[in-house]
């Protein structure tokens, strides 16, 4: 598990991911907030 955190111009993301591994897969499932900023 791990956090980004993107900045954009006006928008501000963070986002928690999971990796999950099946078999001989990874698989990311990732959730995102973002805030739009004036």
């Amino acid at each position: 598990m791990y956090v980004c955190i993107y900045i954009y111009i006006h928008i501000y993301c963070m986002c928690v991911c999971v990796c999950v591994y099946i078999y001989t897969v990874y698989i990311y499932i990732c959730v995102c907030v973002c805030v739009y900023i004036y």
